[in-house]
């Protein structure tokens, strides 16, 4: 009887530890996400400036620096 009260009780301590564990990954991630809100989102205009013009080379394909600055 002593060995099934000791199992049930490690049983529980097993449950409440994982569940505080639980607990604790939940509001990591809704700390997480609360986080990711608040960064912008980047923009799809990234200035070039003269670097734009790198895209107009006929050897693009042979150099890939335009697509790589992207």
């Amino acid at each position: 009887m002593r060995n099934k009260e000791t199992l049930e009780g490690r049983e529980k301590a097993f449950i409440a530890h994982f569940q505080d564990n639980l607990h604790s990954v939940n509001r990591d991630l809704n700390e997480l996400e609360r986080l990711s809100n608040l960064v912008g989102k980047p923009s799809e205009n990234h200035p070039l400036h003269n670097s734009g013009l790198l895209s107009l080379d006929p050897v693009q394909d042979k150099t890939p620096l335009y697509s790589q600055l992207l």
